[in-house]
């Protein structure tokens, strides 16, 4: 995997995901492609905003072929509330891109 460490979370991007994006070039769906990857990355950036804002350490966002993960190390003192505001925490943000996008988008 590619890794890369923008403002201190470590990016991880599959060796997969870069045959995704070549396929994509090949059949004509580079960009629709890119705006996908995007978004799954603010979703899981909902996630680690969560989870930091919960005392938990996040470890990394992973790119795979077909979606993301955060991988994150919770509190030893999280609560099943802590837990639910972290997983509807990705759900939210694609509230808000959707929101962001019917006021900008036209």
């Amino acid at each position: 995997m590619n890794d890369f460490w923008p403002g201190g979370i470590r990016v991880r991007i599959h060796l997969l995901f870069w045959l995704v994006i070549g396929l994509a070039v090949m059949a004509g769906y580079f960009i629709e492609t890119i705006a996908l990857f995007i978004i799954v990355l603010i979703h899981e950036l909902g996630h680690i905003a969560a989870a930091r804002e919960l005392g938990w350490e996040v470890k990394e966002i992973q790119l795979l072929p077909f979606g993301g993960v955060a991988v994150m190390e919770e509190s030893p003192s999280a609560d099943a509330i802590d837990e639910i505001v972290v997983a509807l925490a990705g759900p939210f943000m694609n509230i808000v891109m959707i929101f962001f996008l019917f006021y900008f988008g036209g």
